[in-house]
């Protein structure tokens, strides 16, 4: 009975919606639309050509994640906030007509304090919804002065800290015979309450960045909150049909899982930022490297390939090449103490610049590492200019495991050639790999199979 109860929960909030067959994609031209607003005004995309527009998914009718944010005031700070700036912000309904009318969204807007430009319905998403590929409310699309789409998917990380409280994670192991109503009721409990203010606001970020001139730090990321039914497919058994009307209104809806929301930074682009403790605890923020290449190193404990890197001297020998010329190196690891750490620091002598402790994964998540060891490297501008594998070890041999039979210092060496190009001014020939090693696990990777180290993966 716990496990149909436990299966019940996970049910409600873990379905995942299929990406729409046709949709616009990040910098290319955003679709022009003409769709009515509440007043009956048309509405153009066009007319809004030389500033930057914010698209907002909504849903007013039963979605906690949309609750979450207006609850505290959160989106309507935000709203208030851009449009001060010049931005535009609209409102894009995909309420059913039956729920939500041109009226009751007049009067919404009045009681909720909406800061939007405009208010628009699309009750089927042929106008918006399906052109850009929105598949979740809320859902941000950021247009600039040009009228091209330079960010999409959700507003902020609130999902991803939401994850981590208690009252969430408890309504993961709520006791068996609770009816579906009160299993809905305490998880939108659970979720409504919680203050999205303290999250990442990916769209605060692009549109600032864009009002500077620059290019968003992170382009896309993967929305959650309540499905939209015309870019979705809902499995049946998941709709709760004998649950009454509401209920399985709701349900179509259904929330996807907070827990795996990620986005995978572009070579070329911005890498994403961080700010995060090393194993003193002293505070490490990527900016503060502005100037220098970077280079992270994703390690786990205990996972054989990184092991046969450190015990031939392979990856220390790459980072005293690269501190010779001048880079940051820094291990990023979920799996170590800091006592553990600094001894194995000490012991195999490492030339790095410092070991942060990612025990919540969030430089992993930031950067869609997939397997220790991988690397990144980050240029003196700020840009991702390499990411994968370290060497070519796994690409020469019938499968991974027979990389660990092989010196990795013969190996062609990726990183190495990478620190090469950029320390002469040049681009990196080989910018992305596929890593292999120990997969990692964590919530928000992206989509991959999930094995436990020391399984062993390539992508």
């Amino acid at each position: 009975m716990y496990v149909n109860a436990f299966g019940i929960a996970i049910a409600v909030l873990s379905l995942s919606a299929l990406s729409a067959s046709a949709q616009s994609q990040v910098g290319d031209p955003a679709p022009a639309f003409s769709a009515r607003d509440i007043s009956g005004r048309t509405i153009s995309l066009s007319d809004y050509r030389g500033k930057i527009v914010v698209l907002e998914s909504y849903i007013a009718a039963g979605c906690p994640f949309c609750e979450m944010h207006y609850k505290n005031g959160a989106m309507q700070g935000l709203q208030a906030e851009l449009t001060a700036k010049g931005v535009i912000w609209l409102l894009v309904d995909f309420d059913a007509p039956s729920l939500q009318t041109p009226a009751t969204a007049r009067q919404e807007w009045i009681d909720r304090k909406i800061g939007a430009t405009d208010w628009i319905m699309d009750y089927t998403g042929s106008q918006i919804g399906k052109p850009f590929g929105l598949t979740s409310a809320p859902e941000a699309a950021v247009i600039d002065k040009a009228g091209n789409l330079v960010y999409r998917g959700a507003f902020d990380n609130a999902n991803v800290l939401l994850s981590r409280t208690p009252q969430f994670i408890a309504t993961l192991h709520l006791p068996p015979g609770l009816s579906l109503q009160t299993l809905l009721a305490v998880r939108d409990q659970a979720i409504t309450s919680y203050d999205s203010r303290q999250a990442t606001n990916y769209v605060r970020d692009s549109v600032n960045a864009l009002l500077l001139g620059d290019r968003a730090t992170v382009e896309e990321t993967r929305p959650y909150g309540c499905q939209l039914q015309f870019n979705s497919k809902i499995f049946a058994s998941n709709q709760f049909q004998s649950a009454t009307a509401s209920q399985s209104t709701f349900a179509q809806r259904s929330a996807r899982d907070p827990r795996k929301s990620t986005y995978v930074p572009k070579i070329g682009h911005r890498a994403p930022n961080f700010t995060i403790a090393d194993i003193s605890g002293k505070t490490i923020n990527l900016s503060n490297f502005r100037g220098k290449t970077v280079v992270l190193e994703s390690y786990y404990n205990g996972c054989p390939f990184c092991d046969h890197h450190y015990a031939t001297g392979a990856m220390q020998a790459v980072q005293k090449e690269a501190a010779a010329g001048g880079a940051v190196w820094l291990v990023i690891d979920p799996s170590d103490s800091p006592a553990r750490a600094q001894s194995l620091w000490s012991s195999q002598a490492l030339a790095i610049t410092d070991w942060i402790q990612d025990a919540n994964h969030d430089v992993a998540r930031a950067y869609g590492f997939k397997t220790a060891p991988e690397a990144a490297i980050i240029d003196k501008n700020g840009n991702l200019a390499y990411q994968g594998a370290f060497d070519d070890l796994a690409q020469s041999h019938a499968d991974a495991w027979s990389a660990l039979e092989v010196d990795p210092r013969t190996a062609r060496n990726f990183v190495h050639e990478a620190l090469q190009s950029l320390a002469g001014g040049d681009p990196v020939q080989v910018p992305i790999t596929k890593p292999y090693g120990c997969a990692l696990i964590y919530p928000g990777m992206p989509d991959a199979q999930l094995f436990a180290p020391p399984s062993v993966t390539g992508r």
